[in-house]
């Protein structure tokens, strides 16, 4: 057997046994080194290949994109009769006898007979801080419940005109309420909300007459839409529409936040389906 020099000198002072006990010990050594080194291999080849991490038929190193649950909500009502919404929203259907009338009180609280899905459109917004100061982002919120509980509309999103929303299985009987904040850092920073008589927001419907205030400044497109050539509100039967004003009422011209609603009887709706 040879030796590598440096090995052989080191070795030459063993007797024979002492010589057998060092290469036993070395044998070992080895052994141990390539058995541990190979199990490590194992594992990590299984580690690798778990279900939960990755499909067997992907390549080792490449990494799984996380599951992503989707949600398609359902898309606004569009009028017919309407130009000026959005040609992406959807259409309530033809049948009148699916649209429902709620009941609005003079607070302004919102309170249909049936039970309904409630289909919200924003408009458009147009707020600022004081005269042509920085702009206002304003963020819509909904109770069904007279204030129990509220939940974000537009997926919290600033109103800016297009969004929309669908909040669906609202109880007949129940009084519904919506809240238009407006803010611009923590420098501005202000609420309005329906059903409690609040003259800074106001809930009309198709053939209201509007506040003169309305008339005697300058309309955004969105808020021209919605309005007559005599001053009153346009639209659908059915259709009820917000508009807020943030700041003075009595000077203001409501197009800090304008929504629209439509109430669709439960009963039309196909039902959801079992997962």
């Amino acid at each position: 057997m040879r030796f590598h020099p440096m090995i052989h000198r080191l070795l030459k002072g063993f007797s024979t046994a002492e010589f057998v006990v060092v290469m036993g010990l070395l044998a070992t050594m080895a052994a141990v080194f390539v058995m541990t080194t190979k199990n490590l291999h194992i594992d990590a080849s299984i580690l690798t290949r778990m279900p939960s991490l990755m499909p067997l038929d992907m390549p080792l190193g490449q990494e799984k994109e996380p599951a992503t649950l989707h949600h398609t909500p359902q898309q606004p009502f569009t009028p017919e009769t309407n130009s000026s919404s959005s040609s992406s929203g959807m259409s309530i259907p033809s049948d009148t006898s699916c649209i429902a009338l709620p009941t609005i009180d003079r607070d302004g609280g919102i309170t249909p007979a049936v039970n309904v899905t409630a289909h919200v459109e924003a408009l458009g917004s147009e707020s600022t801080v004081g005269y042509r100061g920085p702009r206002v982002d304003v963020h819509a919120s909904i109770s069904t419940d007279n204030g129990a509980t509220w939940r974000p509309l537009f997926a919290l999103k600033a109103i800016r005109g297009g969004e929309s929303d669908v909040v669906s299985n609202i109880s007949g009987g129940g009084r519904m309420l919506l809240t238009l904040e407006g803010r611009y850092g923590w420098s501005y920073q202000k609420k309005v909300t329906t059903g409690e008589g609040d003259s800074h927001i106001l809930v009309l419907t198709a053939g209201d007459s509007i506040p003169a205030a309305i008339l005697s400044t300058p309309s955004k497109p969105f808020l021209q839409s919605i309005l007559t050539s005599n001053g009153h509100i346009a639209g659908e039967e059915g259709d009820i529409i917000i508009l807020a004003e943030l700041d003075d009422p009595a000077a203001g011209d409501f197009q800090d936040a304008v929504l629209r609603i439509r109430f669709e009887k439960q009963e039309c709706l196909p039902p959801e389906p079992i997962l």
